[in-house]
Order: C-alpha cells, then structure tokens, then sequence
C-alpha cells in the first residue's frame, strides 16, 4: 500500500541516515549489555570485621542458713537459690558461683591466668569532681591460669561472705567518718597471650560482678561486655544489572543490528529504490491529498461524453487550469478518472495504475484493465477511467474512432475494464459480445458474473459507446471479424 511505498521511499532518500541512527542506538544497546555483563558496576565498602571476640559471663547463687526465726515460712533451712537478682543478708550472707571465659575466633590459642578479687569500697558525689572513691579494700579469692582454643573455655569458682564484707565496711566508715557508701563486688582479671584469628593478643581483660548494699538485701547487678577486637577491611561488592542494562541493553542492540542488516541487505537487492511506476503512483497520491478541496466526486454529465479530450499529464496540471478556468474537478465516482469541462473540451487526467496491486486507502485500484498483466483479477471493472472507452496504448487523439487492438468489436476485452478473467464470466453470464450488454438486465448479470452492479452499468455504457462507433463505421456491431 502507500504507506509501504513512503517508508521505502524515506529509507532510500534518507539511507545514510537511517544507519547512523542504527549504529548508534547498537552501540548504546552495546554499552549498556556490556555494563551489565561484561563489565559489572561494583563499588568498594568499608567493613568492620571481627578478629576475635572475648566473652566473660558470671553464675551466682546462695545457701540459706539454718535460722528458722527469719525464714518466714517462704525459705527452707538448707534451700539453695540461684541467679537471683536480690538476695536477703540474714538468711543468704554468702554469694558464691563460677566466672567463666571463652572467646570466639576462626583459629588461635591463648594461655589465660585469671584472678579474683574481692573488693570493698567507699564512693560518694562531689560537686566538683563527680563521684569520688574514698576508700577501697581488696581481697583475693583465687588465681587459676588456663591454656584457651576457640571451642574450649575456663571456669574459676569464688565465695565471698557479703554479710562480713559490709560488717567491715561498717567499721571502717565508723572509724573514718566518711559520707561515702559501701560498694562492694567481684573483680576479674583476665591476663591474655598467644594468637587469635591470626592476630597477636597480649592483653588484659577486667570483669566486675558489682553487689550494691540497701538496708537488709544485696542487689546483683550486670557484668559489662568487653568489646570484640575487630579490623578493617575494604569490600568490592557487585551490584546487580537493573532492568535497563539487564534488558533493554541487549535488546535494543539485538533489534538495531538486525535491523541494520535487513536495511543493507534490501539496499544491496534493490529493495528500497522505488520503481518508476511507483513513483509515479506516490506522486499522484500526494496531488489527490493536497487538491481534495478542489475535486468533486461527480459522474461526467452524459453529453460531456462525447467533447473531444485533451489529457493532462499530472492531477496537479490539471486542478492548475481548473483554478486558471475557475472550474471544478469531477472525479469518477469510485475514483481514478478526474476531468475538466470547459469551452466544449474535456480535459481528462487518468490515474496510473496502483504497483502494489492492493486496495490504497482512499478506493479501489485505479487505472488499467480491470485484470492485470499477471492474470490478477482486480476487485471490479474500472468505472474510473475515460468515459470514451478507450484502453491505455489503444487511445487516439481525437477520442473516437480507430481500432482496438483488443481484437475487434465483438471481443468482449474490446470494453475497457475487461480482462481475461471478467470476459470469461460474462460468457458465463450468457454474454457474449458487446452489443450483449444492451439488452441485458444489469442486476441479473451482477449476480451471475459476481460482479458489482455499478460496474455493469458502466460496461453497458462503454458498449453503448463501442457499439455507437462501430455504427458510425457502418460496421454490423454482431459481426464476426
């Protein structure tokens, strides 16, 4: 159709443009594909890795004393408790339990020497210097040394009497006369030295169980983590392809390269460069769109018939002397014939014949024989051209007269618009020569003939013309030739 015809007119006039528009978008379609999978985007992060992390934990607990006078009913003489946040001094005076260390890393061996100390001591608030430690007094409870892996710990026990623990911080508060308050819990000191994770340790690690003194009960408070020794290390991770790079990018490369191989490929076979008579037919669409308010769809009055013709080689030609003669251009009913009557002539311009042999968008096919060269039927005989009759090569320049070189005027293809196909179903439509289709019923031969009723009617009239010509001759229009 035309809009085929246009696209390969416009790829051939603009061919070189076309591939460079092709190759470009190929190599953005290659860039991002390459981005994506070639060549992914990473980025280096900064990460805080642990080499070997050390983990101190403390278990507690007590025995009740044997005083039934204070156990109220709620504790048995004997009981013991364990992993209590309070604990009452009367009845649980003692607080004993287990320290216990591990540390966690992918390999290394340390030797531990862990001690543990009691520690008693008097702290209070001071307006200039926060809090103040008064006083402090330290006792040991034990010293065990150990040799550590990462899937193997040590546990130390300890004991303290807290109840004796604040009777001497009693008597040391009496005899000094400090405002300060008793503090008292239990140290660990964890002496380290070997390797861990791959990395050298030769530290010291201090645990405290704190114990805080109100009135008749001790409080157990929490033990502090220490923190994991770590190192740095930069990280390239990858990010991956989002839907642009992942798939627009290949596609967009594979449909360019394929369409710029289908484009050179129809160039180098003479695909694209349009035929002279496809030229001709684009031109001739491009006239009819830009003069359509200059051309009426009018039949030909019947005695404008018979006005001699002068043709015009282009629809432009002839709606420029139709605007010069003030006249209007009457365009067949069905298109492809388009005159001009004007000072007893018709001025006739006669579409060419449409090369892609489809239905354009604005009619049927115009021009030529209503069966094409190729033996095609056409969708009906061509109402559209000259009212004379005449077919293209067999016109004279009066318009009238002459023989056809269809093969006489009994020939049935002598009538424009009749090709092989057509004459053979007017035969069958009991039609045999022109002079035929005066007397015949139009509707009758429509139907038989499988053709459109209009295009009967216009047969009929170009027979009524031949016949008309042949009489003027003084020829029989029967006749055999």
């Amino acid at each position: 159709m035309t809009g085929g015809l246009r696209v390969r007119a416009l790829l051939d006039r603009q061919f070189e443009v076309v591939v460079l528009v092709l190759v470009v978008l190929a190599v953005v379609g290659g860039f991002l594909a390459y981005g994506a999978y070639g060549q992914p985007n990473t980025t280096t992060e900064t990460n805080e890795v642990t080499v070997w992390a050390p983990n101190g934990t403390f278990t507690h607990g007590s025995t009740v004393t044997d005083n039934e006078s204070k156990l109220a009913g709620v504790f048995d003489p004997g009981q013991s408790v364990k992993n209590r946040s309070v604990y009452y001094m009367t009845i649980m005076p003692e607080l004993s339990g287990e320290f216990a260390f591990e540390y966690a890393a992918d390999s290394g061996e340390l030797d531990a020497t862990i001690e543990r100390t009691l520690v008693i001591r008097s702290v209070g608030q001071s307006r200039d210097e926060g809090q103040v430690e008064y006083w402090r007094q330290t006792e040991p409870l034990g010293t065990g040394s150990a040799t550590l892996s990462p899937a193997e710990g040590a546990t130390v026990p300890y004991d303290v009497n807290v109840s004796g623990a604040v009777a001497q911080a009693d008597r040391v508060h009496e005899r000094l006369g400090d405002p300060g308050q008793t503090r008292v819990s239990v140290n660990v000191t964890v002496a380290l030295s070997g390797t861990a994770g791959g990395q050298e340790v030769d530290r010291t690690l201090e645990y405290a169980l704190p114990l805080s003194v109100e009135g008749s009960v001790y409080r157990v408070g929490s033990v502090g983590a220490v923190e994991p020794v770590t190192r740095t290390e930069r990280v390239t991770v990858t990010s991956e392809p989002g839907p642009l790079g992942a798939v627009g990018g290949p596609v967009l490369l594979g449909l360019a390269l394929l369409g710029l191989a289908g484009l050179v490929y129809a160039r180098s076979e003479g695909r694209l460069a349009l035929t002279e008579a496809e030229l001709t037919w684009l031109a001739y669409r491009d006239d009819r769109s830009d003069f359509d308010d200059w051309i009426s769809t009018i039949r030909l009055p019947e005695d404008a018939r018979s006005l001699p013709v002068a043709e015009a080689d282009t629809l432009a030609d002839l709606v420029d002397f139709a605007i010069d003669t003030d006249n209007s251009v009457l365009e067949q009913p069905g298109g492809g014939a388009y005159h001009v009557v004007h000072d007893g002539y018709r001025y006739t311009f006669e579409a060419p014949p449409d090369p892609t042999g489809a239905t354009d968008e604005s009619g049927p096919r115009s021009g030529g024989d209503a069966d094409s060269d190729d033996g095609r039927p056409a969708p009906h005989p061509d109402p559209d051209l000259d009212a004379g009759g005449e077919s293209e090569g067999s016109r004279t320049s009066s318009g009238a007269g002459g023989e056809r070189e269809s093969g006489g005027e009994t020939d049935l293809r002598s009538l424009r618009g009749v090709g092989p196909t057509y004459a053979e179903r007017l035969r069958e439509a009991g039609v045999e020569r022109p002079a035929d289709l005066l007397e015949a019923d139009p509707d009758r031969i429509a139907s038989a003939a499988d053709m459109p009723r209009e295009g009967v009617e216009t047969l009929v009239e170009r027979a009524r013309e031949l016949v008309g010509e042949v009489e003027g001759r003084g020829q029989r229009p029967d006749a055999d030739d």
